[in-house]
């Protein structure tokens, strides 16, 4: 187990003092839990959707097919990381 030394403002020490309050849990308890909420939810929040992977292969095949990487997406994330041909950058156009 790690140990972790915080400073909160008042504010949030109130809240952290109700919640133990109504739910009669210890505070590691309550961090525990609302870390693992949070990380659930960005979790979840950055995984796609089937579609969305079949969208990103198609672009990669028609890539492959045009014999260029060059595309017009928002999606900065995955195709800074994406390769056709195995080894040739995306170039996105929206940058």
């Amino acid at each position: 187990m790690s140990q972790i030394n915080a400073q909160i403002d008042l504010e949030t020490t109130d809240k952290l003092t109700y919640i133990q309050q109504q739910t009669k849990q210890e505070l590691s308890d309550i961090l525990r839990n609302a870390i693992d909420a949070y990380y659930q939810n960005l979790k979840h929040k950055h995984q796609k959707t089937p579609f969305q992977l079949l969208a990103d292969a198609s672009l990669v095949i028609l890539a492959e097919e045009l014999g260029h990487g060059r595309i017009l997406s928002v999606d900065y994330r995955d195709f800074s990381t994406y390769r056709w041909k195995n080894n040739q950058p995306f170039q996105n156009l929206f940058l």
